[in-house]
């Protein structure tokens, strides 16, 4: 995994006191799941007040932070809990971060009988995602 610089004050930064605060909640809770880093892009989901879980991402420039983005409804100044939890984790918890380039760099090798196993056992898992199959599965899409 390529390794942006990010520091506490980077995060701190970015969000409020509170914010900040409740995200180290979320944290230590280990709120996050399944962080992934692809590209320049962290995901992840946190689970929070809800039911589903929500979605974060944060994408990142060489120099830190250029965008983040959660599904929570969060209309105050600066990033979310959520986001200070992926982004604590980045910090704090790097090991536990998936690395999708060497992921995909592997699948790359695979026949393609096993790629498609792959998409079967992920959309039986997560049927939602058929349409991005369906967009691809089109002949115009190289």
């Amino acid at each position: 995994m390529q390794h942006i610089q990010l520091t506490l004050d980077q995060i701190e930064e970015r969000c409020t006191e509170q914010s900040f605060t409740r995200g180290l909640d979320y944290f230590d809770a280990e709120a996050i799941g399944n962080p992934a880093l692809q590209g320049s892009t962290l995901s992840a989901t946190c689970e929070g007040s809800m039911e589903e879980p929500y979605r974060v991402s944060v994408e990142f420039m060489p120099t830190g932070i250029a965008d983040a983005y959660c599904s929570y409804p969060y209309y105050y100044e600066g990033d979310c809990k959520h986001i200070v939890a992926l982004l604590l984790t980045y910090l704090h918890d790097p090991e536990t971060i998936c690395s999708l380039d060497s992921l995909l760099a592997t699948l790359e090798s695979k026949p393609k009988s096993t790629l498609l196993q792959v998409i079967s056992e992920l959309l039986k898992r997560a049927p939602e995602l058929a349409f991005i199959v369906e967009v691809y599965s089109d002949p115009s899409v190289e």
